[in-house]
């Protein structure tokens, strides 16, 4: 198994947080629709301000809600993958 991949949002997007809602606007893509997270996906997007691999990520996700590491790590991965596939967030192997 390799080295865990260090996730963060990419500097090129805008953001803006009110309750537990975010809304992020790719800045290279205007013609693109806004990503609209809520809830846990609203709490991972906080999450990555600064780079995070990704066993941290789920075993903070996890304790925020109060479940096993296990119960979060594919759902987290997934969410990320997608972040990733939009362009919002980029990672790198530690």
């Amino acid at each position: 198994m390799g080295a865990p991949r260090r996730w963060v949002r990419r500097a090129d997007v805008a953001w803006t947080a009110q309750d537990e809602r975010v809304v992020v606007l790719d800045l290279r893509h205007l013609d693109r629709a806004p990503a609209i997270l809520e809830g846990s996906s609203a709490v991972v997007w906080a999450l990555l301000d600064d780079p995070v691999e990704e066993p941290a990520l789920a075993r903070d996700v996890a304790d925020l809600y109060g479940v096993s590491t296990d119960e979060v790590t594919g759902s987290v991965v997934a969410f990320l993958t997608d972040l990733d596939r939009r362009g919002l967030v980029e990672h790198h192997v530690s």
